[in-house]
């Protein structure tokens, strides 16, 4: 869905649009400072509201901005987009973070004491 998107959104400024490729690129580096956001927000969420819940909130932050994105036509203001972006880089986030997350802290669990008893927990 992701790629998707990206792919639409620089198709459809250069192309439909006439911007350049900068600008196109431009455009698009909202959804990685939205991402890092959602991704500092999954770590908080997924403990505090487990999973499940953090799943289900990432996918209504998505539908938001996906809700945005359907409101676009050929004139449509180059912020419309952008919003639209940026409202689905925070669901992007905890979507993808919430479960990286939640499987680092599965896992995790006892493995940090082994990883300091051996060698490769040592500082030399």
């Amino acid at each position: 869905g992701m790629v998707g998107v990206f792919f639409f959104l620089t198709q459809f400024f250069q192309l439909v649009q006439g911007r350049s490729a900068l600008v196109a690129g431009l455009a698009l580096t909202p959804v990685a400072a939205t991402m890092m956001m959602g991704a500092g927000i999954a770590t908080k969420a997924v403990p505090k509201l487990g999973p499940k819940m953090a799943i289900v909130i990432a996918g209504l932050i998505i539908l938001s901005g996906m809700g945005v994105f359907s409101t676009i036509e050929v004139d449509t203001s180059m912020w419309v987009p952008m919003l639209a972006i940026a409202l689905f880089g925070p669901g992007a986030g905890i979507g993808l973070g919430g479960p990286a997350y939640l499987v680092q802290a599965v896992w995790c669990r006892g493995a940090h004491l082994h990883y300091w008893r051996t060698d490769f927990g040592k500082l030399n």
